[in-house]
């Protein structure tokens, strides 16, 4: 979390929430269902859009969300190695 500079604590509870979903997507042991990874991406999306500029949220790509999911992703395993 040390390279995202968030405006304040709300703004770094809810990236926490996020990268807590997505991990969640990821555990082999919890059978999510389509409805789960729908709203995961949704809520992925509402904090982007809250963390962009217009501009930059607009130029997102199926490439951009892949990858922030798969930094949330490798951070997490690399905390889990530690």
């Amino acid at each position: 979390m040390n390279m995202i500079k968030f405006k304040n604590k709300s703004e770094q509870r809810c990236y926490v929430r996020i990268a807590n979903c997505i991990t969640a997507l990821n555990d082999a042991h919890l059978k999510k269902s389509q409805n789960d990874t729908e709203f995961t991406y949704m809520k992925i999306f509402r904090f982007l859009a809250d963390m962009l500029t217009a501009e930059e949220f607009d130029s997102l790509s199926y490439y951009h969300v892949s990858r922030f999911i798969g930094n949330i992703l490798k951070l997490a395993f690399e905390e889990g190695d530690a």
